[in-house]
């Protein structure tokens, strides 16, 4: 598998070509909007946790519980290989 900074790439794809909202500010939504049209989001009901995920912080907490049940969370694998695929094809094309 791919290191996570690698994954992060597409991430950053997406954000690359999203125009601030009237607030001034990159919306999550427009993230999770982009991921729907390309067939690719995902989600899952978490029982037993809450967290909020607006800071630095509850993020990381909510990302670990994630990481740390994938039991729970299949899909992330599935998700994982499906990115490390994209990235060996686009290194592929800049061969």
């Amino acid at each position: 598998m791919k290191k996570d900074n690698e994954r992060k790439y597409i991430l950053f794809d997406i954000i690359r070509t999203l125009k601030p909202s009237g607030r001034g500010e990159l919306e999550i939504t427009d993230v999770n909007l982009a991921y729907l049209n390309r067939g690719e989001l995902m989600h899952s009901i978490m029982r037993g946790f809450w967290s909020d995920a607006g800071t630095r912080e509850s993020l990381v907490r909510a990302n670990n519980f994630i990481i740390d049940s994938p039991a729970r969370f299949p899909f992330v694998e599935e998700t994982l290989r499906r990115y490390d695929a994209e990235l060996e094809e686009r290194k592929r094309k800049q061969v």
